[in-house]
């Protein structure tokens, strides 16, 4: 490692897709920056930020809208291995080889707080989706949650034969997930620090893990070149995702957890349909290891960084994988109704950036709103609520659609209200994606 920093930014045109050998399409990068060997990246909440880690013993905070670094963060005296921002974005986390986690704040770039409890390398970082905890896996083969409030440690999580390369909450901050050198995942109960269950199909070593955004399923990278897909309720292994030639260094699934990207030593990373495990992009211009794969937070953007000291950004996941947007149902099939009700129907946090459709198909006469309430506090909706969409409709035989996309944090309550009418009806919701 040379340790120098190159500040030299270049903006490549989207040059265009060629076949590869696997069938799956080649593509070229937008844009890159040169910095040092880059081992983790990560965007901001907002978006606004992509933050890169590497050799040069500092974090930098590249400028999104400008396209280049606007802030360097120094006081770590080795590499820099992981950072992570925390949900509200004010705070970067970051892990390093010289045994230290330290907290920065994003604005000023002030370093907040070293946490030196960690006895042998950290390798990564993580924050709890609630910002309160901040998970770290070492060379001492020990997770640790901190308090981020008091820079206290919680508590320590032992279990594993070897380094804890990689750790992840899942998004509702009941599990975490902890990748290892000694071939097996772990999850762990975050309130208890009790163990779960351990995943052992991995070949090699374990390099990354993450949670789908629905929390349902758990991807994981390892040593033997292995895209993994396990079912987090049951810790089945689902599927094996196969076509890197070299180790898998990073996983990251896109926001609407349609599509999974792998970074591997093998100089590529790679697009995956989750769905159905089809190698979709392989996306090459790298002359190094991908080190580290990340979503922008409203999935333009896909960044990777990598050992040929660039980090490459490439066009939209959505843009690149589709072309005709779908409707993939959540729902369907509510309970019949009679008579006059006020129904709670379903409630779910919607994913930031995604529009939703409901369908009504009434066989019928009736008249009813359909609503879309924001739920602030779980508890007395009505007096605590936004309407979002509403419709009064004498519907007979017909079908209502209504599109909307939530703007603020849910979640989100499907209420049919002042219903009058007999019979049944099937109302379904869906969200949008490319497909």
């Amino acid at each position: 490692m040379t340790g120098r920093v190159l500040l030299a930014l270049s903006v490549v045109v989207l040059a265009g897709c060629s076949a590869m050998s696997d069938g799956a399409e080649a593509l070229s990068p937008l844009r890159s920056i040169a910095l040092a060997e880059v081992s983790s990246v990560a965007f901001s909440p907002d978006g606004g930020y992509l933050a890169v880690a590497g050799a040069a013993n500092a974090v930098r905070l590249v400028d999104m809208d400008r396209w280049t670094v606007v802030r360097t963060l120094e006081g770590h005296t080795d590499r820099v291995t992981s950072v992570a921002f925390s949900p509200d974005g004010t705070l970067l986390a970051s892990g390093s080889l010289d045994n230290t986690v330290k907290l920065w704040d994003v604005t000023t770039g002030a370093e907040l707080r070293t946490l030196a409890d960690d006895t042998g390398w950290v390798f990564c970082v993580a924050f709890s989706p609630d910002g309160t905890l901040l998970a770290s896996g070492s060379w001492d083969r020990t997770i640790k949650l901190w308090d981020v409030a008091t820079g206290q440690v919680v508590r320590t999580l032992a279990g594993h034969a070897s380094l804890v390369s990689s750790v992840a909450f899942s998004p509702d901050g009941t599990l975490l997930a902890s990748g290892s050198y000694d071939k097996t995942i772990s999850l762990w109960q975050v309130a208890t620090g009790q163990m779960v269950r351990t995943l052992t199909g991995p070949g090699n070593w374990v390099r990354s893990v993450a949670f789908s955004p629905d929390g349902t399923l758990l991807a994981s990278g390892s040593g033997d070149a292995a895209v993994k897909l396990w079912n987090v309720s049951t810790g089945a292994e689902l599927r094996t995702l196969a076509g890197h030639t070299g180790g898998v260094a990073s996983v990251a699934f896109s926001v609407d957890g349609a599509f999974l990207a792998s970074g591997s030593d093998d100089k590529t990373a790679k697009l995956w349909n989750v769905a159905t495990g089809q190698l979709v992009h392989t996306l090459v211009g790298q002359t190094e290891a991908v080190r580290s794969v990340a979503f922008s937070p409203n999935g333009s953007l896909l960044a990777s960084g990598s050992d040929d000291e660039l980090v490459t950004l490439w066009k939209s996941v959505e843009a690149l994988s589709c072309q005709v947007p779908t409707w993939i149902e959540v729902y369907s099939d509510f309970d019949s109704l009679t008579g006059a009700h006020d129904n709670w129907l379903y409630t779910w946090t919607p994913i930031s950036g995604r529009t939703y459709r409901v369908v009504v198909t009434v066989p019928w006469s009736a008249d009813f709103d359909v609503l879309i309430w924001r739920d602030y506090n779980n508890n007395g909706f009505r007096e605590n609520s936004e309407k979002i969409l509403s419709s009064t409709a004498g519907l007979v035989g017909s079908t209502e659609d209504f599109v909307f996309a939530p703007q603020t944090s849910g979640p989100y309550s499907l209420v049919v209200y002042s219903y009058s009418g007999s019979g049944s009806y099937t109302l379904r919701v869906y969200w949008r994606r490319c497909g």
